[in-house]
């Protein structure tokens, strides 16, 4: 444990007419703090101090006992409080923060709602992925003959009436090599893509 500074040239600090001699419940009234505040501020040696006769004595400046003293009872909450309260137009300013309110509650309603409608859509691409993923491992293993995967894939498109469009457009399908088979996964991962 730290043994609290305290000063031994007493007899200095008695001479010099610039520092008032106060016990600490004094001290703390003076300088505007709580009594642990000045005991703490004691121990860690920021404030002088001077042991006579046995007694610990703080050692005040006497241009800080000459300058006013702030109020401590005031705290920072009441002081915006009363000046609102103060202003005639308090009503104007109450119906001003309810309609911000209200339009910052419509804002976040609306962003709810495009972030659902989003992760749905992420959802469904997901699953597409995941039928696509099976669909080629299968390919690739030759599980799956082409003919199947073609009725797969007119399914598909008579759910989906842009990918009957695009089928369409793209003409019927080729030989059943690994060219054409290479073809529609890409042409699926287009569609996937939105490419």
């Amino acid at each position: 444990m730290v043994e609290p500074r305290r000063d031994t040239d007493a007899s200095r600090r008695d001479s010099d007419e610039s520092f008032d001699q106060l016990t600490v419940p004094e001290a703390a009234e003076r300088l505007g703090l709580s009594i642990d505040a000045t005991r703490m501020r004691i121990r860690r040696g920021t404030l002088p101090t001077t042991l006579i006769e046995g007694k610990k004595y703080v050692l005040v400046a006497r241009s800080v006992s000459d300058e006013p003293r702030p109020d401590t009872d005031a705290t920072p909450i009441e002081a915006p409080r009363i000046a609102v309260e103060s202003t005639p137009d308090s009503s104007e300013l109450v119906t001003q923060l309810r309609s911000e309110v209200t339009y910052l509650r419509q804002t976040l309603d609306a962003e709810i709602e495009a972030r659902r409608r989003a992760d749905h859509l992420v959802a469904g691409m997901i699953d597409e992925r995941r039928e696509l993923t099976a669909t080629i491992t299968a390919l690739a293993a030759g599980e799956i003959d082409h003919e199947t995967d073609l009725r797969r894939n007119d399914d598909r498109t008579a759910r989906d009436p842009q990918d009957a469009l695009r089928t369409r457009i793209q003409g019927a399908p080729r030989d059943q090599d690994a060219a054409w088979v290479s073809d529609t996964l890409i042409g699926r991962l287009r569609r996937l893509f939105g490419r």
